[in-house]
């Protein structure tokens, strides 16, 4: 996890809790991903997991609403 510009903690979420907080399908988050109409990924060491700064997909959701 990193800090963001005020000194808190950027948390980060895995796929299955984006899924809950966005309402959309995993298939729709990673076409979205590939298109950049997302926030892009963070891969979480080595392997496979990946996961999402909570910062940056809030930002994304109030986008949505000014829209």
């Amino acid at each position: 996890m990193e800090r963001t510009g005020q000194g808190t903690t950027d948390r980060l979420i895995r796929l299955k809790e984006l899924i809950t907080i966005v309402g959309l399908s995993s298939t729709s988050i990673w076409r979205r991903c590939n298109d950049g109409k997302f926030p892009r990924s963070v891969r979480l060491g080595t392997g496979s997991a990946v996961g999402w700064r909570k910062s940056e997909v809030d930002a994304w959701m109030n986008s949505l609403q000014k829209t």
